[in-house]
């Protein structure tokens, strides 16, 4: 049984990415559709050697998360599951007080605009303080041109509740 990470089916003829990135191609090829350099019908895939797969990277941005009030991210940090695939995950985060303050708002890593969370369980950058607002940014790379884009399975953002303490008074 074959395995494939991607298939694309046209009219009369298929196309399909195995795990390691190669190329497969089957069906009629009568205007020359499977990229093998003839239009010979195949019956079973056939490895398209021509053909280089590049995995695409991209960006991806949260929603705007509510803490509910005030956050305390001291001590605290950013925990992810990952699937590599042989590439790498690089995230940031931004913070405001209000929801709209989000878009205006500055990404930062663990120390400061110019670094990246780069593993799982980094401590959190102690700029965001107060905030109650938080987006996070993950950047998928593949290293490498055979390689699937990784994918982020799930994160989680550590965070403590700031709380207020009210003196009661009595008097009799």
């Amino acid at each position: 049984t074959e395995k494939y990470t991607a298939v694309s089916a046209g009219n009369s003829h298929s196309l399909a990415i195995k795990p390691d990135g190669t190329l497969w191609a089957w069906g009629y090829s009568d205007h020359g559709q499977l990229g093998l350099g003839d239009t010979a019908q195949r019956k079973s895939p056939v490895q398209n050697q021509a053909v280089i797969i590049y995995s695409p990277s991209g960006t991806f941005i949260s929603v705007a998360i509510d803490f509910g009030g005030e956050a305390s991210f001291t001590g605290k940090t950013l925990d992810w599951s990952e699937t590599l695939n042989g590439g790498d995950i690089q995230m940031q985060m931004r913070s405001a007080s209000t929801q709209s303050g989000l878009s205006s708002a500055t990404w930062y890593g663990p120390t400061g605009t110019g670094d990246w969370y780069t593993a799982n369980g980094g401590g959190l950058n102690t700029v965001h303080n107060g905030d109650q607002w938080v987006q996070y940014k993950a950047v998928l790379t593949s290293i490498s041109p055979y390689t699937i884009t990784p994918t982020l399975d799930s994160i989680t953002i550590n965070y403590q509740q700031y709380t207020t303490s009210t003196d009661l008074t009595s008097s009799s």
